[in-house]
């Protein structure tokens, strides 16, 4: 069974930033986006024995 670890953590920090977006590369990084890899066919599989399926840029 895979454990899909932090996901929700990536998706809470997207829409924060998505409120954030009128300050964004003033007082906070700019939030280029999300992806889940998983829509797109692709699954990473890190150095630390982790799949990466969802990534925040």
């Amino acid at each position: 069974e895979r454990q899909m670890a932090f996901i929700p953590d990536l998706e809470h920090e997207a829409a924060v930033y998505k409120r954030l977006q009128p300050i964004q590369g003033v007082n906070v990084p700019i939030f280029l986006g999300a992806i889940n890899l998983r829509l797109i066919n692709k699954i990473y599989y890190s150095n630390h024995r982790m799949y990466i399926v969802h990534m925040t840029f």
